[in-house]
C-alpha cells in the first residue's frame, strides 16, 4: 500500500510514528506538508503534486496537519482542505475525510451533530448579539461558564467566566474581534477529562488528564498530568459514537465524568500520538495503520 501523510511538521512525533508503523508493515509512505504541494486544474485535466511526485499514485492519505502560521496568516489546514478534497475527487481514500476534519475543527458545528445524535453533552448555547447574550447571561446561564471560539486546540480559545458580568463583557469582547462564541455551562470534575482515542469504531488506548494547579483545562501541552484508564463498554459506546456523528474514523474524543454519566465536550479529528501513547504503553500508530488495511 502506498501512504501519504500531510503533515505541517514532517519530523514530528506522530509523523515519525506513523511511517515507522507504515514501513513495519511494508507500506510505502511518503510525507508532504501542505505548503509544498501545487494543484493544477485547466478544464481538461488535473495534476496534484509534492516534489514532482504524482499524488494521485497513493492508495490513502493521512490528513495530519494542525494549524501553522505562515507570513502571518494560518494556511496549511486549507490548504490540506483543498489538497485532499482533490485527492478524494481522484479516488484516493482520505482519513480523516476533508468534510469530516472541517466539521471537526468547528466546535458549534461538531455540538450540533453530537446534540442530534442524542448523545450527552453539556448544556450549550450559540449567541449572536449583546443583548441576546445579556439576556442569556442574567436569565438562562449557569455560573461559572466556559466561553469557546469556534476554532482552537491544545486549550487555547478557551475562557472560565465566574460571573455573568464576565461572561458577557468576554463575549462582547469576542465579536468585537469578529469571533463567534460557544457559550457552555461549566461542568466540575475534579479538573479532570478522558480522552478516548478512537480508530475505525474501536477504542484503542485511553488516558485520564488532569488539570495543573491553577487551571481547569487538562490539556497535557498546558502542563497537565496523564493516567492509562479502562473504560467501561457504556463510555466507550459513547465515544465511539461521538466519532461516527461527526464522521470521523480516527478521533481524539474527549469527555467528562460526572455522577450523571459522561459528557462528550470535544471530538478532535487530529489528535496526538505522543501523550496518549506515552501514557497508555499503547502503539497507537500501529492501530491507524493496521487499520488502513
Amino acid at each position: 500500500m502506498k501512504i501519504l501523510v500531510f503533515a505541517h511538521n514532517p519530523t514530528g512525533y506522530a509523523t515519525r510514528r506513523l511511517a515507522e508503523a507504515a514501513k513495519q508493515r511494508g507500506h510505502e509512505i511518503e510525507v508532504a506538508r501542505p505548503l509544498d504541494c501545487v494543484v493544477r486544474l485547466n478544464g481538461r485535466f488535473t495534476t496534484i503534486t509534492h516534489a514532482h511526485h504524482d499524488l494521485t499514485q497513493f492508495d490513502v492519505a493521512l490528513l495530519r496537519t494542525v494549524g501553522q502560521s505562515y507570513m502571518g496568516h494560518e494556511i496549511s489546514v486549507p490548504l490540506e482542505n483543498y489538497l485532499a478534497t482533490q485527492l478524494a475527487l481522484a479516488g484516493v481514500r482520505c482519513l480523516n475525510t476533508p468534510t469530516a476534519k472541517q466539521i471537526a475543527s468547528d466546535k458549534f458545528h461538531t455540538l450540533q451533530l453530537l446534540n442530534h445524535a442524542g448523545l450527552p453533552i453539556p448544556d450549550s448555547w450559540l449567541v449572536g448579539g449583546l443583548e441576546q447574550m445579556r439576556e442569556t447571561a442574567v436569565n438562562d446561564l449557569p455560573l461559572p461558564a466556559v466561553i469557546k471560539l469556534p476554532r482552537g486546540s491544545w486549550g487555547a480559545g478557551v475562557i472560565k467566566a465566574d460571573t455573568a458580568e464576565a461572561a458577557l463583557s468576554t463575549h462582547h469582547l469576542l465579536s468585537s474581534l469578529s469571533k463567534i462564541a460557544t457559550v457552555q455551562a461549566f461542568v466540575a470534575a475534579n479538573n479532570q477529562d478522558i480522552r478516548a482515542f478512537v480508530v475505525g469504531g474501536n477504542v484503542v488506548a485511553a488516558m485520564r488528564r488532569t488539570a495543573p494547579a491553577g487551571d481547569f483545562r487538562a490539556n497535557i501541552h498546558l502542563g497537565g498530568t496523564a493516567v492509562v484508564v479502562t473504560l467501561p463498554p457504556a463510555t466507550q459506546a459513547i465515544a465511539i459514537a461521538a466519532a461516527q456523528a461527526v464522521g470521523l474514523e480516527v478521533a481524539g474524543v474527549d469527555l467528562l465524568e460526572t455522577a450523571a454519566g459522561p459528557l462528550v465536550i470535544e471530538v478532535n479529528s487530529t489528535p496526538g500520538l505522543e501523550e496518549i501513547e506515552a501514557t497508555t504503553g499503547v502503539d497507537v500508530a500501529g492501530a491507524i495503520v493496521g487499520y488502513l488495511g
